[in-house]
């Protein structure tokens, strides 16, 4: 699992454009919902079963703490 594939997902699934908890955005109208599903249920997965994503959030979160970014 590289950066790039995250990436990737994380723009498919339209989850790129949230900045914030909470923040609402207005996705285009001729979004393919079909590819947003399958993106989003791959995210899902890898954050519930892969240690190495836990990880990875886990250490996101905590700079995110300490340097509020």
């Amino acid at each position: 699992m590289t950066e790039e594939i995250f990436s990737l997902l994380m723009h498919y699934s339209a989850l790129s454009h949230y900045k914030e908890s909470g923040d609402a955005v207005l996705l285009p109208d001729n979004i393919n919902t079909v590819v947003v599903t399958e993106a989003t249920k791959c995210l899902c997965n890898l954050t519930f079963n892969s240690s190495k994503v836990i990880a990875h959030t886990l250490i996101l979160r905590y700079k995110a703490f300490i340097f509020g970014t």
